[in-house]
């Protein structure tokens, strides 16, 4: 926005949890899909008229990696081109499933409190 061409506009790390369980983690335009069930839109009918389609279910059994500059739908997984990356990146996942819990792999976190609770 200033100008900076050296900035890099998505260096942030992301965690995608759902229900306390790490399905994802994005560091800049990277992100590596995590072994979990879930829904999808892939090969259901789309929807119209501003309502979702029917969703599907899945079952994602291996890490999957995007490369998000190319591939914004996430269609392509490239994780066996990139074995540095998918290991840099279930790094991250694994300090966040230490720090935060995930339920996937039964860890309960160092830093997981109750909902609605403060530590003294």
């Amino acid at each position: 926005m200033l100008g900076d061409k050296t900035a890099a506009p998505r260096h942030e790390l992301y965690y995608y949890y759902e229900a306390n369980s790490l399905e994802a983690v994005q560091r800049d335009f990277w992100k590596l899909v995590l072994p979990h069930k879930g829904r999808t839109y892939r090969n259901m009918k789309p929807g119209s008229d501003g309502w979702p389609g029917p969703t599907g279910n899945e079952i994602i059994k291996e890490p999957q990696l995007y490369d998000l500059r190319r591939d914004p739908g996430e269609r392509y997984d490239v994780a066996q081109f990139y074995p540095e990356k998918v290991k840099e990146l279930h790094l991250l996942a694994e300090e966040a499933r230490k720090d935060l819990g995930d339920n996937l792999t039964d860890n309960p976190g160092q830093n997981r409190r109750k909902a609605g609770s403060i530590k003294q």
